[in-house]
């Protein structure tokens, strides 16, 4: 007997250029709901906790973690630091990364999701995360402690894990273990894997 199931064909999809066009009007529905959201985006308490962070960084007083933890690094701050510096302490600059490394979590899932599904499946998952649900949205237009950074850095091991090995096709379960918090977590992670497992052929787009 086999010890593994043959790879199955590769499903069939359109040409190159309207699955260009496809992908190309996914990513640009994605940006311009971003930026609706950024542009409405409010201050939230965990921003708050970004902004202060991020002031004490532009006055010398370096933190690993956030005042009084030992957990909680500072990397959103850091990163928040040269917008600061540049436009002042504002409610936009402190919300600037988020959206920007939530559709950099889609170029990057982009990656993994063309190794292991057919042009149907990628399509299916990029629209999921280009229209998100409600949750997501609200938390991909402002400043947290660790969710948009949290996700991007989640994705890249994803895709980094998964050219470790060839090119092959998914099945849902082999997606669970890489589900950063878990199933019943309130914490982002990549989810958009979820919905594209019943095109489990292999194929490039």
């Amino acid at each position: 007997m086999p010890l593994s199931d043959p790879p199955q064909p590769r499903a069939p999809g359109p040409a190159r250029g309207p699955r260009l066009a496809c992908l190309g009007l996914v990513y640009a529905l994605a940006a311009a709901l971003m930026l609706w959201r950024y542009l409405s985006s409010d201050l939230h308490y965990d921003g708050a906790l970004v902004g202060l962070m991020v002031q004490s960084f532009m006055q010398g007083d370096f933190h690993a973690f956030f005042f009084g933890q030992n957990y909680m690094g500072t990397l959103d701050a850091l990163l928040a630091w040269p917008v600061f510096a540049l436009f002042g302490s504002t409610t936009l600059a402190l919300n600037f990364w988020p959206p920007v490394l939530y559709l950099g979590t889609m170029a990057v899932l982009h990656q993994v999701l063309k190794r292991c599904f057919g042009f149907w499946g990628v399509l299916v998952g990029l629209a999921y995360m280009a229209l998100p649900p409600a949750m997501g949205l609200y938390i991909a237009g402002e400043a947290r402690t660790h969710y948009g950074l949290g996700l991007f850095l989640s994705a890249l091991l994803i895709w980094q894990a998964d050219r470790l090995g060839p090119a092959r096709p998914c099945s849902p379960g082999a997606w669970w273990p890489a589900w950063p918090s878990g199933p019943t977590s309130s914490a982002p992670r990549p989810s958009c894997p979820a919905p594209c497992c019943s095109w489990s052929s292999p194929g490039a787009a």
